[in-house]
């Protein structure tokens, strides 16, 4: 395969002049821990809502995990919650996330920082 040039969230978003930024989406098949490590400054400062598709399998394919992933997140200060037809239900703990994942295989979960 063709080499793609990356960048990270911290770098898009310094290079436009930090802007405020309430949630992010992030769906790459089994990369979301390389992602998360390239938002590191964005995630303490700014503590977006993060919307993640967590599976095991392809996680491990980048030499990951969902209880690596979980557990970053969750010592992040962020907790799961699901989207739901009625609306968002949680906050999650780090195991009943885990079970909704490996229950269906992947899971899709809403981040929110606990900001106390």
């Amino acid at each position: 395969g063709a080499l793609v040039p990356a960048v990270t969230i911290d770098e898009v978003l310094a290079q436009r002049g930090s802007p405020m930024v309430s949630l992010i989406k992030i769906d790459v098949q089994g990369a979301e821990s390389r992602v998360l490590a390239g938002a590191v400054t964005t995630l303490e400062a700014l503590r977006p809502a993060l919307f993640i598709e967590v599976c095991d399998e392809a996680l491990r394919t980048c030499h990951s995990s969902a209880e690596r992933l979980l557990t970053d997140l969750y010592d992040r200060g962020y907790s799961a919650h699901r989207m739901t037809s009625e609306g968002i239900r949680g906050p999650m703990t780090y195991a009943q996330a885990l079970r909704e994942q490996s229950r269906a295989g992947y899971v899709d979960l809403l981040f929110l920082h606990g900001r106390t």
